[in-house]
């Protein structure tokens, strides 16, 4: 037999304080553990009351734990919504379909009616569109080529002379990257023409050549050439393909002795000449660079140093480089200044005249409206704010200003109230003007538009109207604005254009034929099958599970004693048995039971049972009631499943127009709920059990709910445990004040002892005092 010591909360020492009183002094009794021994009783009085109402919450929890399960299986399996549930009508009337045609695709619902069907494809369905021509196929230095050759000139020869690598730049083409270097070799004597056929060159060697699109020879994908007008370098896409490209510099940190061509760069593109700022005890200097200073080889570092002494005067701070280029300041002590520096990282790309990440595509995010239609040449119409507007189908829309971006004009048009989307193909570099509504009721027209931004953007149509799809099956003609719609349960997809304005127009056909799907009523059957059994299996379980006696609730003095693993471990073995032989769960077993067993009848007016179609109940007592498939009604099973699905799914779904009464009262009320009984599947008639113990039906409760209610109903707080433990915490609260009451009195008695003892010890005291003299 399990067992815990239980001890009081007395104090053993024989001389103690209690409310500001010393007891046992006089006596020199353990006064606490007298007390407490006189206690015994009253103290077990309220461990008793404690442990009835742990097991009442013990009790509450397990029913609460029963009508969740009965919920769960409720809405899983009996209730529609839920793709398991045996109400739902497409657990008996699902089919496959096929279509002859690729071009047509089919699949079928539960409204499906399973006929052959001869479809013919009419006309197929389009959206409005317009679309605008390529935006920004090319990408153009900001330098003429005498000027970037020149830039690249003095980063090669700054390069050469201190043996770094050449300078260089990353163009990437279709997601493929490639370096592309430069020698001073290389490059002196090039005319502007020469670079640009250099360059050629070693984009033909990095990429390669590919086959134009139109068939005409090959092409590398990205080319270089002069414009002949401004004399600037233009990268282009070439062969007919949509070609991706970008150009990135290749990183470096700051080689101080490239100073001289980066001031030389600087200064002939006029920009801000590279500083070199120098924070040393406090102060802040900052080194500019020009062209008149020397900046070679030989010089580049006097040169810093002078300006270094100029600015710190008597500091004693030397600079130096090392093999890197890295520049080093320090004094005489060797510590280190810091260094910072600005305008001082001139790439490769820089010299020749672009932006780190320059590419053949818009940026609907950086590009201004008044920039993008600068760039095709258009002066835009603005109002006396400053705003400019365009107009769609007779739609009046803000775009913005010249400063508003790309990005917010789109979004302008997208939410004005002229129903189309506007949006930019990356990968087509075009952008398109769709028709919100599909078919013919959706149009696009920019006619009336005067912004000019479609004209910047390639538009060469004004209008557009899309067409609805015309289908026929089995004769009867059908008109649909999309070319995915549903007809009778079957959905169909138009995959190909069917334009009967099209030389060599041909209607589509396709023959579409249907086979019951029986794999999702079998599933579904041996689904609930199994999830019924588990329910009966949990609910069994608490009945058939006997209390140990051996393991009664803990008091607070037993838990004191014990570790929280220890605690758990014994409130595991205390809790099981709290719905040992429960009249309430039996009935509702036997309920359950009992509805299974029944036939139900059709509409035909013959009926029809689990039995029939190869389901049974467990022989077992122990099994109370569980469905099953024996090896020997598989094949009873599977035959129903292919022919009598209909039979199916009557037994499962038929319902009765009679509304559940869970409390009838009068002959009438009773009658009708027979009624209802007789005409339900047994669907409707275990989602009314169901009801009856763990749900709420026109204000009356369940039966489980009255015993035990449930956390989040009213409930909660309104059933028949939580009136007892209610009644038992008030019974605790009073032995408790009496058991107060009674140690009180048993102290102030005590303390009348005490009093006594003491005078008693005095008088003694005193008369051995007087016989001794």
């Amino acid at each position: 037999m399990a067992t815990v010591n239980s001890t009081s909360n007395s104090n053993t020492n024989s001389n103690t304080i209690q409310n500001g009183r010393y007891w046992g002094l006089a006596t020199g009794l353990d006064i606490d553990s007298i007390v407490d021994a006189m206690l015994t009783k009253q103290q077990s009085k309220i461990y008793k009351a404690q442990q009835q109402q742990q097991k009442l919450e013990w009790k509450q929890e397990a029913y609460r734990d029963i009508i969740t399960k009965l919920r769960d299986f409720e809405k899983a399996y009996l209730m529609l919504g839920s793709s398991t549930s045996m109400a739902t009508t497409s657990m008996y009337t699902s089919y496959n379909c096929t279509s002859s045609n690729p071009y047509l695709t089919v699949s079928a619902n539960s409204d499906a009616s399973g006929s052959m069907q001869t479809v013919e494809v009419k006309q197929s369905a389009t959206v409005a569109t317009l679309t605008g021509g390529t935006i920004s196929s090319d990408v153009t230095s900001s330098y003429t080529v005498d000027v970037l050759l020149q830039n690249l000139k003095d980063l090669a020869a700054a390069a050469s002379s201190f043996g770094t690598a050449d300078p260089s730049i990353t163009v990437t083409v279709d997601g493929v990257s490639k370096t592309i270097s430069f020698s001073g070799e290389e490059l002196n004597g090039l005319s502007a023409s020469g670079f640009a056929d250099l360059v050629n060159t070693k984009l033909s060697a990095a990429f390669g050549q590919v086959t134009a699109a139109d068939g005409s020879g090959t092409v590398t994908k990205i080319s270089a050439s002069v414009d002949t007008t401004t004399n600037k370098l233009v990268f282009s896409a070439n062969g007919g393909y949509q070609t991706q490209f970008s150009l990135t510099a290749s990183t470096s940190s700051f080689d101080v002795r490239m100073l001289g061509a980066i001031t030389s760069i600087a200064e002939r593109n006029g920009k801000d000449a590279p500083t070199i700022t120098v924070s040393y005890g406090g102060e802040s200097k900052t080194l500019s660079f020009s062209t008149s200073d020397d900046l070679s080889e030989s010089g580049y570092l006097a040169t810093i140093q002078s300006k270094l002494d100029a600015e710190f005067a008597g500091k004693g701070l030397t600079a130096s480089v090392d093999a890197n280029g890295k520049l080093t300041i320090k004094d005489a002590d060797g510590k280190e200044a810091t260094i910072s520096t600005a305008n001082t990282n001139v790439t490769a790309l820089d010299a020749i005249g672009f932006t780190n990440g320059a590419n053949n595509r818009l940026n609907v995010n950086t590009t201004t409206l008044g920039d993008f239609l600068s760039s095709k040449n258009i002066e835009p119409t603005v109002d006396e704010n400053g705003k400019i507007y365009a107009t769609i189908n007779n739609v009046k829309i803000e775009l913005g200003t010249k400063d508003t971006k790309l990005s917010e004009v789109f979004a302008n048009i997208n939410k004005s109230a002229a129903g189309v989307t506007i949006a930019y193909n990356k990968t087509l570099d075009t952008v398109s003007l769709t028709a919100n509504q599909s078919g013919a009721a959706g149009t696009v027209d920019i006619s009336g538009d005067l912004s000019g931004l479609f004209t910047a953007l390639g538009f060469t149509k004004t209008s557009d109207t899309g067409r609805d799809a015309i289908i026929t099956i089995n004769g009867v003609s059908y008109t649909r604005d999309s070319n995915n719609f549903v007809i009778d349960g079957v959905t169909y997809g138009i995959n190909i254009d069917v334009d009967p304005a099209k030389e060599g127009y041909q209607p589509l056909t396709s023959t579409v034929t249907f086979t019951k799907n029986t794999d999702t009523l079998k599933k579904g059957i041996q689904d609930f099958i199994s999830a019924y059994n588990s329910l009966i299996d949990a609910i069994n379980t608490q009945i058939k599970t006997a209390p140990d006696k051996d393991y009664p609730p803990l008091t607070e003095a037993q838990k004191a004693q014990m570790t929280q693993e220890q605690i758990d471990r014994w409130n595991e073995k205390a809790k099981q048995g709290m719905l040992f032989n429960d009249d309430t769960l039996e009935s509702l077993l036997e309920q359950m039971r009992e509805i299974l067993y029944q036939s139900v009848t059709l509409d035909d007016g013959s009926t029809y049972s689990l039995y029939e179609m190869g389901i049974t109940t467990s022989n077992s007592a122990d099994d109370y009631g569980k469905l099953e498939i024996k090896t020997e009604d598989e094949e009873i099973f599977e035959e129903a499943i292919a022919k009598h699905a209909d039979k199916i799914k009557q037994l499962f779904t038929k319902s009765s127009s009679i509304p559940l009464d869970i409390n009838p009262q009068t002959p009438e009320q009773v009658q009708n709920q027979k009624i209802r009984k007789q005409e339900e599947g047994l669907v409707a008639r275990l989602d009314d059990i169901i009801k009856s113990y763990a749900g709420s039906v026109s204000g009356n409760k369940g039966s489980l709910l009255i015993i035990a209610g449930i956390t989040g109903d009213s409930t909660q707080y309104n059933n028949n445990i939580y009136n007892q433990i209610k009644e038992i915490n008030e019974t605790i609260n009073k032995l408790k004040d009496q058991l107060k009451t009674q140690r009180e009195r048993y102290y102030d008695q005590f303390e009348a002892l005490e009093a006594f003892v003491q005078q008693a010890n005095a008088q003694s005291s005193m008369l051995l005092s007087l016989l001794r003299s």
